[in-house]
């Protein structure tokens, strides 16, 4: 599959059709990350390098008009995180954040360690923004409380669960959003 794509890959080249040519270099990103070694846990450099893939199509699909920056020092990156726990949030970013009238679209990932050791990434998108009352019903929905689980999409909820089944209930997702200026995903792992 690798190779078959890597061969469309430099037609494409062969065709000057670049940005074909670097969407299949991302889809061939992501099918190796997401199948080529199937595990619970990755490092943080590999989880950052798949959303770098994924944002390979997004960035030819909406005109180069999106930027992508991570600001996650190099002492984290080789820690391990469950795999697939950025893009989903990353994917919602897209398709919720942004409506492609700004002149430029910004998606930012954060990396710290907090006193305790835990992690905390964050993925701020300056985009529409959500109102309080959204935001709150989502992270009680995050937060487990009876009658919100609608609140947050299954995405959220998924890799929620996840962070929480692997690191307890102390770690998890929280949001932040301002309307029209930003809105923030938490993780800490």
């Amino acid at each position: 599959l690798y190779n078959t794509l890597d061969v469309i890959r430099m037609t494409a080249i062969t065709n000057d059709d670049d940005q074909t040519a670097e969407m299949l270099d991302g889809l061939s990103g992501q099918l190796k990350y997401l199948i080529g070694n199937a595990r619970d846990r990755v490092t943080l450099q590999a989880e950052l390098d798949s959303v770098r893939n994924y944002f390979k199509i997004i960035r030819v699909r909406y005109e180069n008009k999106m930027t992508l920056e991570i600001d996650v020092p190099e002492n984290l990156l080789d820690l391990e995180v469950p795999q697939l726990v950025l893009q989903p949030i990353v994917e919602n970013s897209y398709k919720y954040g942004f409506t492609g009238k700004k002149k430029q679209d910004i998606l930012r990932i954060q990396g710290c360690r907090e006193a305790d050791k835990t992690i905390v990434l964050m993925v701020e998108d300056n985009g529409v923004g959500m109102e309080e009352e959204k935001v709150q019903a989502m992270n009680e929905a995050l937060a487990g409380e009876a009658g919100f689980e609608a609140a947050a999409g299954i995405g959220l909820r998924n890799v929620n669960a996840r962070i929480k089944n692997y690191y307890g209930d102390s770690c998890g997702i929280w949001l932040e959003s301002c309307p029209g200026k930003y809105t923030r995903v938490y993780l800490r792992v």
